[in-house]
């Protein structure tokens, strides 16, 4: 009796280890996924016939996430490099990213990140000025739509509290700054 028993134990045990982590809305393996992400708003502004459109679309070109289900980490870098109109400028962003689905291809997120920014933003409401000089956290919410499970189109609004200009906690502004949704990310998901 005691060596059926184990045999049950043993049994019962391996078939809770089998079980799987399937996302029952895509039908793939949600534990552990990456996700690149392109500013696809140049792109977009080409398409569109209007001559007098803003092409500054925002301080991040690229978007990489690493996911363990709900929760990952996040890197942004965005840059461009004009000698004629001072218009450079290097942008860097990393942090934490909660995901949560809200449809079938529906979702939305809020991140937690630190950034640094040498030059500007690249919003449209900007002054083109590459002197200017960003440290600081920020709090983002953005909302994502799945074409596909693995392609999605995405967009994230930003608060950002930091210092800019001078010497980090010296001789620097304390500045709130806000970077409304103009991004519009074509998001590629790896499993």
């Amino acid at each position: 009796m005691k060596k059926l028993m184990l045999l049950l134990l043993v049994l019962v045990s391996c078939h809770v280890m089998a079980q799987d982590d399937t996302d029952t809305s895509t039908g793939l393996d949600s534990r552990s996924y990456s996700e690149f992400g392109l500013n696809a708003t140049p792109l977009v502004l080409q398409l569109l016939p209007f001559q007098s459109v803003d092409s500054r679309s925002g301080p991040f070109g690229f978007v990489y996430k690493h996911f363990g289900g709900n929760h990952g980490i996040k890197v942004a870098l965005g840059g461009n490099i004009d000698l004629d109109t001072n218009g450079s400028y290097l942008n860097l962003s990393i942090g934490y990213e909660h995901k949560k689905d809200v449809g079938q291809h529906w979702s939305w997120y809020q991140s937690y990140d630190f950034l640094l920014s040498g030059g500007s933003l690249n919003l449209p409401s900007e002054p083109i000025n590459d002197d200017n000089a960003l440290a600081g956290i920020s709090f983002g919410l953005g909302g994502e739509y799945r074409i596909t499970p693995h392609v999605a189109v995405g967009t994230e609004a930003s608060f950002i509290a930091g210092f800019s200009d001078g010497d980090l906690f010296s001789s620097g502004d304390i500045v709130f700054k806000t970077i409304p949704p103009i991004a519009i990310y074509l998001r590629f998901r790896k499993f």
